[in-house]
């Protein structure tokens, strides 16, 4: 009967860790966009979009805001779902030939990304900066440029494979 019940114990203990973890989680990623946060990773030295969900459908546009005050420019990108999915391993890359009058990026300057598509839209804020001769991605929040930190629930994600 004892062993049964350290058992029970155990599978509560898992069972609170693991919704005490979701709901950190759920927390960390909050954001005004409906469907979530843009991913934005490092792809031929530049930043590179995606986003996770793989049910949109029809059009939609990429929109990069400098929010810094001192400079005032936007560059934007228009594509289709079906046609050019932006994924992780088919990210948008922030260079000419795919925005309008792209120049380049400045270093720890804040920007917001944008994914619009018909009934949802993707955003985050982010910052580049260089460390040891390469570029990465940092969160910009509460007006700073901060180096990414990985919460211990995504480190178990992905050390179950999960994330």
């Amino acid at each position: 009967m004892a062993k049964s019940l350290n058992l029970i114990k155990k599978e509560y203990l898992v069972i609170i860790l693991i919704g005490v973890g979701f709901i950190s989680n759920t927390q960390a990623v909050s954001t005004p966009y409906k469907g979530g946060k843009v991913e934005v990773s490092i792809k031929e030295n530049t930043p590179c979009f995606s986003i996770s969900n793989v049910d949109e459908k029809g059009d939609y546009t990429v929109v990069v805001l400098n929010l810094s005050k001192k400079i005032d420019e936007s560059w934007s990108y228009e594509s289709n779902f079906q046609r050019n999915y932006p994924s992780k391993n088919n990210c948008i890359l922030l260079n000419k030939s795919n925005f309008n009058q792209f120049n380049k990026i400045q270093l720890n300057s804040p920007y917001n990304v944008t994914i619009g598509g018909v009934q949802r839209a993707y955003g985050l804020d982010f910052c580049v900066a260089l460390k040891n001769n390469q570029y990465e991605i940092h969160d910009y929040m509460a007006g700073k440029c901060t180096k990414r930190e990985i919460s211990l629930w995504e480190k178990f994600l992905n050390w179950l494979g999960l994330n």
